[in-house]
This record gives C-alpha cells, structure tokens and sequence, in this order.
C-alpha cells in the first residue's frame, strides 16, 4: 500500500492532525465503505469514494468546513490509510475535536468482522 507522502514537522503550513490504517478483510470492502458512508453522514462531512487510475485503489476523501480526511484504501491488501487534518492551516482544529471523531471512526469500524484500527500523530507511525 502507498503510504500518504510526510510532511516534514519544519513545515509551518502544515498541521499534523491524525493518520490512521485500518486492515479488513478483502471480503469487507463494501462494508468498508458503508461505515465510512455512515460516519460520515453522522458528522455531516462530505464523501467521496472512487477508483484510481491505479488499478484496485479508491481514493477517499471527506470534508467540511474545519476538517479533511483524506487517504487511500487499497483492495488488495485490504488496508485503508486515512489522515485527519485541517481544512486551513490558519483555523486549527482543537486536538479534543480530532480524538472525539477518531474514537467514533472505530467504532463503526469494529462493525467490521476481524479488522483492525490504528492511529498516531505524524510525522511517523507508531513502531
């Protein structure tokens, strides 16, 4: 699976926000996709799923005025990278509001038979 490109924490126009993998079986992909729909829906982000021109990668991406969530679920693998951020460097969002959300996002996810959640602050994963 293609990892999200880092920023480098030097930069001042990035916020770090969150980064999440989340492992499903390759079964589960429109159950995946089906939680993301409902989480999104329940904090009233905007959704969008769709293929990329690599073949078996969808990309996502959900919005709003003070949060995108973007990333990419690969099929083959059955991984979903996702990373939580600011919509503008100049608004940041309170760390409380991205824990809240994240802690909803697994739970729709345990929905899910056998998956797994992951999440940490970036610039690196947890080891």
């Amino acid at each position: 699976m293609k990892e999200i490109p880092q920023v480098p924490a030097a930069n001042p126009t990035f916020t770090p926000g969150r980064v999440m993998n989340i492992t499903i079986d390759q079964s589960q992909q429109e159950e995946l996709f089906a939680q993301l729909q409902k989480f999104a829906e329940k904090w009233r982000y905007v959704i969008d799923i769709y293929p990329t021109d690599l073949p078996g990668i969808f990309r996502v991406d959900m919005w709003r005025s003070d949060i995108h969530v973007g990333g990419v679920y690969d099929d083959q693998y059955g991984e979903l990278q996702l990373a939580f951020t600011d919509t503008e460097s100049t608004r940041p969002t309170p760390a409380e509001h991205f824990e809240e959300e994240i802690q909803d996002l697994k739970t729709f996810m345990d929905e899910i038979p056998n998956s797994t959640f992951t999440f940490w602050t970036p610039p690196a994963p947890p080891q």
